[in-house]
């Protein structure tokens, strides 16, 4: 006894829909990606290289030397004490007022 198939054929229009949604979502996905791929080969290439336009898909030479001129200064620390403190203290406070706002709402009358 054969059994009939249960997913119907796409139509023209999903068929065009679905090429243009994912050309959309490729470029989009590009536009999101590309820069932070080109801070990354910035931040490991010389002085020279950074300093030259165009578009960087890969660099010639890797180098750290940037990391460690950044975490040879102590005030990296510093940085890094400010955002977590910050961070902490956001979170502590949203958790306070959310929950004194959320716990009037959960209360029948």
């Amino acid at each position: 006894m054969k059994q009939k198939s249960k997913l119907r054929k796409a139509s023209v229009g999903s068929r065009v829909f679905d090429f243009f949604n994912y050309g959309f979502m490729i470029v989009f996905c590009i536009t999101i990606l590309y820069p932070l791929w080109n801070l990354v080969l910035l931040s490991f290439s010389t002085a020279t290289d950074s300093q030259r336009l165009g578009i960087h898909i890969w660099i010639d030479t890797w180098i750290l030397d940037a990391y460690r001129y950044v975490f040879s200064q102590s005030m990296i620390i510093n940085a890094y004490m400010n955002s977590i403190f910050r961070a902490a203290g956001a979170t502590i406070l949203m958790v306070i007022t959310s929950s004194l706002g959320a716990y009037p709402l959960s209360k029948k009358e």
